[in-house]
C-alpha cells in the first residue's frame, strides 16, 4: 500500500465511532448456590449455550456441572452432570458444543492418576452422557481436560501437563465424537520441557489452534501458539508474536474461524502488570495480522482473559477493567475496536469477561464470581452482534464517503480479501464494481 493510501487508510480509522451493545438476557441456573462459579467456560451453537460450574458441588466439593441454557427464551434445559463425578474433578472448567453434542474437561479426574483429567461428551439436549473420553497413555498431572473444542466429528482436548515426549511439553489427543476413539496424539515437533502445549485449545474446519504458554522463544514462558491439521496431526504453522517478552504467557486463550487465529494474552504487560492483548494470525502462514488492546489499556485490566472470533469479527474479554469486567469487538483483519459490550447490572469482582464465546447471531460472556442471587454463584450475558448491513461502510462511521473508498483500495492492492465483496475467495474487478455498486446505494 502507497503511503498516501496507507495515510488515508489510518485517517478514516480514526474517525470510525465504536457501538456500544448493552445485554440481552442473564442467565442465572435454577439451582444457584453460593460459589458455584457459573461462567467460568461458555460455548455457543445456535441458539444453544453450555455453560460450565467447576465449583458446583454437586457430587462433592469443587466435581463441577454444566448448564444448558436456550438463547432468547433464556430457559434452562439441562443441567450436565458426568456418571462418576468425585470430589475436586473440576467437570466444566473447559466446554464445547457443536450441534447439540458438549464436551466438558474435568481437569482434576484421577482415573489415570491424581489430576491425569478426563473430558466427557453429552447430548446437550438430553443431559445423556455419551462418553467418558481418557488418554491413553494419560498419568497423573497430565491435566487432560485443561482445553477442550468439538467441530464436527472431532473432539480434541489439551492436556499441558502431559510429560511425554518431554515433561510438561504438554500435548492434544483427537477424537471421534461419535466412538469416543482415541484417533491421534499431537506433539510440538520442538516440544521442550514446561511448553505446555494445550494450554487452551479451539478446532474449525479441521484446523487446530492450541496455545503453549510455557514456550520460551521470546524468553522464559513467553509463550506460543501452534496450528495442526485435525486429520494428520501435521503441524501448518507456529504463531509467535512480533513483540513477546518473557512471563507474557501468550497462547492462554485462543479461537480459531475461518483460517483467522486470536490468540490471548492477558498477561501482556506493556501497559502495566496483567494489562492483557491479543493477537490476530493467518492460520496456514503464521504471518501476524493485528494487534488488539483496549481503548485506555491499564494494569490488571486481564484483557484477552477470553477470546472468541466468528467470521472476522473477535470478541474479547477483560475481566478486570473498571472492576467489573468489560467485553469488546474488534475486526480481525485492521485491529479497529467495532463495539463495547456492557453489563449493565455487572459490578466490581464479577470478573464479567473471563471468558467469551460467538456465533453468528450469538455473544455470551461469563461473569463467574457474580454474587446476584448468591455469593459467586455465577452468571453469562448474551448479546446480539450488531448488523453489517452496510458492507460498503468499511470505517464503520455511518457514512459512505472518500474515506471508504481509500480503505477499500488499500485492502484490494494489499490482496486482503476483506475487499472480497463477491466472496469468492479471489481479488478481481468484479469486486471492484460491486463495491463501487454497493457504494453507489448508499447505507439504509
Amino acid at each position: 500500500m502507497n503511503r498516501c493510501i496507507a495515510t488515508l487508510c489510518a485517517a478514516a480509522a480514526s474517525t470510525a465511532a465504536a457501538q456500544t451493545i448493552n445485554e440481552d438476557q442473564r442467565l442465572v441456573a435454577d439451582d444457584a448456590s453460593a460459589f458455584l462459579n457459573m461462567g467460568n467456560a461458555v460455548s455457543i451453537s445456535a441458539d444453544i449455550l453450555v455453560a460450565g460450574a467447576r465449583s458446583d458441588d454437586v457430587n462433592g466439593s469443587s466435581s463441577g456441572s454444566a448448564y444448558i441454557f436456550q438463547i432468547g427464551t433464556g430457559v434452562q434445559l439441562q443441567k450436565l452432570i458426568p456418571d462418576d463425578g468425585e470430589p475436586l474433578d473440576r467437570f466444566g472448567a473447559a466446554v464445547s458444543i457443536s450441534g447439540g453434542i458438549v464436551v466438558a474437561g474435568a481437569v482434576g479426574d484421577d482415573d489415570n492418576g491424581s489430576r491425569a483429567g478426563a473430558a466427557y461428551v453429552f447430548n446437550g439436549l438430553s443431559g445423556a452422557q455419551i462418553h467418558k473420553l481418557t488418554a491413553n497413555d494419560g498419568t497423573f498431572d497430565d491435566e487432560f481436560g485443561s482445553s477442550v473444542a468439538i467441530d464436527g466429528s472431532a473432539i480434541v482436548v489439551g492436556a499441558p501437563g502431559d510429560d511425554i515426549p518431554l515433561g510438561g511439553a504438554g500435548s492434544i489427543y483427537v477424537f471421534d465424537s461419535g466412538s469416543g476413539l482415541q484417533l491421534r496424539k499431537i506433539t510440538a515437533p520442538d516440544a521442550a520441557p514446561g511448553d505446555n502445549l494445550g494450554a487452551s485449545i479451539a478446532i474449525h474446519e479441521g484446523i487446530i489452534a492450541a496455545g503453549a504458554i510455557g514456550d520460551d522463544d521470546n524468553g522464559s514462558n513467553s509463550g506460543s501458539a501452534y496450528t495442526f491439521n485435525a486429520s494428520t496431526g501435521a503441524q501448518i504453522a507456529k504463531l509467535v508474536p512480533d513483540d513477546g517478552t518473557s512471563g507474557d504467557l501468550f497462547g492462554a486463550s485462543i479461537a480459531i474461524h475461518n483460517g483467522i487465529v486470536v490468540v490471548g494474552v492477558p498477561n501482556d504487560d506493556d501497559n502495566g502488570s496483567f494489562a492483557g492483548a491479543a493477537y490476530t494470525f493467518d492460520a496456514n502462514t503464521g504471518k501476524q495480522l493485528a494487534r488488539l488492546a483496549p481503548p485506555s489499556p491499564m494494569a490488571f485490566d486481564n484483557f484477552a482473559s477470553g477470546v472468541a472470533i466468528h467470521n472476522g469479527t473477535v470478541c474479547i474479554g477483560a475481566f478486570g477493567i473498571g472492576g467489573s469486567g468489560t467485553a469488546y469487538l474488534f475486526d480481525a483483519n485492521s485491529g479497529q475496536l467495532t463495539a463495547t459490550l456492557i453489563g449493565l447490572d455487572s459490578a466490581p469482582g464479577d470478573a464479567f469477561g473471563a471468558a467469551v464465546a460467538m456465533d453468528g447471531q450469538n455473544i455470551a460472556v461469563g461473569a463467574p464470581s457474580d454474587d446476584s442471587p448468591l455469593f459467586d454463584a455465577g452468571s453469562v450475558y448474551t448479546f446480539t452482534p450488531p448488523d453489517d448491513d452496510c458492507p460498503a461502510d468499511l470505517n464503520d462511521d455511518g457514512a459512505l464517503d472518500f474515506f471508504d473508498v481509500a480503505i477499500f483500495l488499500g485492502l484490494f492492492s494489499d490482496g486482503d480479501l476483506t475487499a472480497d465483496f463477491i466472496a469468492d475467495g479471489t481479488l478481481d474487478f468484479f469486486d471492484v464494481v460491486e463495491f463501487l455498486s454497493q457504494f453507489a446505494e448508499g447505507c439504509p
